[in-house]
This record gives structure tokens, C-alpha cells and sequence, in this order.
């Protein structure tokens, strides 16, 4: 189960870096690789929640987190920059709720641990796509300012 929630808070901290990230400001590429990067742990997260035994419900709900995510790359992919933040802004929410109910246990930490997964998610899938998106800038030409790096950096600061 660890493994299946561990991927769920990438896929959350990619979807509030993409989310953060003025969708004008960077290139479509990074948006597209933020995109499948998310719905392919989502997908190895849905297969490792169901090879642990884990309860189908689970299994479902994270997977359904694959809904935003998909909006997310296909509003990307037809160039509708603003919708596809608010997509990405949707499966931050979503994925934020699921790791709540997901991470619930029956010892009274519950509420700690549902509050805590989502700020971890954060930092592990921004840090992952400040660091693409820092070499997205140095491949971009001059496509991109610094602007949404150092966005990011302060999102990681935060």
C-alpha cells in the first residue's frame, strides 16, 4: 500500500506544480511531460494498491484520480492553456482527498497522516518538475523566462 500512495503524492505535487506554473509562461512540452508523467505513476499506483490485496475501492479511488489528470493532457495537448491549469488544479484537489481517505487508519492519527501525505506530494512532485522544468528552460531556447522557475522554487520554499 505504501508503494500505491507514495505514487498517488507525485501524481499530487506534479498536477500543484502544473497548477502554480502561468501556463503562458512555459512551454507546452513540459505541461504534455507533466501529463504523462502523472497518469503513468497513477497507473503504477493503481497496480500496486491491487497487487498488495489491497480493497478494490482503493484501487478504484486512485485511479479515478486519473480523470483530472487526463483532462489535464488533453486540454494541453488542443492548447487551452487555462483550462488545463484548472485541470491540474482539480487533480490536486482530488488527489489530496483521496490520499486523506486512502491514508485514514484506525488509530486517532488519521487526520495527521491525510493532512500531512498531501504537503509531502507537494514538495516530492514539485521538486521533480522544478528540476524538468529547469532543463526545459535550458532546451527551450528562448521560449521561457526564469519567471516560472523561480515560481516553483518558492512554491518548494513555501
Amino acid at each position: 500500500m505504501l508503494i500505491g500512495v507514495l505514487l498517488l503524492m507525485f501524481v499530487g505535487g506534479i498536477a500543484l506544480a502544473q497548477a502554480v506554473c502561468d501556463p503562458k509562461e512555459v512551454t507546452l512540452r513540459w505541461l504534455r511531460l507533466g501529463g504523462l508523467i502523472a497518469l503513468a505513476l497513477l497507473a503504477f499506483s493503481g497496480m500496486a494498491m491491487y497487487l498488495a490485496c489491497e480493497r478494490m475501492d482503493k484501487v478504484v479511488l486512485i485511479l479515478s484520480t486519473a480523470i483530472p489528470a487526463a483532462a489535464q493532457l488533453m486540454l494541453t495537448q488542443l492548447g487551452h492553456r487555462r483550462s488545463q491549469r484548472m485541470a491540474a488544479g482539480a487533480t490536486w484537489v482530488w488527489a489530496c482527498a483521496v490520499l486523506a481517505v486512502v491514508g485514514m487508519g484506525a488509530d486517532a492519527t488519521w487526520l495527521a497522516r491525510g493532512l500531512s501525505a498531501p504537503a509531502a506530494g507537494g514538495l516530492l512532485g514539485a521538486c521533480l518538475m522544478t528540476m524538468l522544468l529547469g532543463h526545459a528552460y535550458l532546451t527551450a531556447g528562448g521560449e521561457m523566462t526564469q519567471k516560472p522557475f523561480l515560481r516553483l522554487v518558492v512554491l518548494l520554499a513555501v
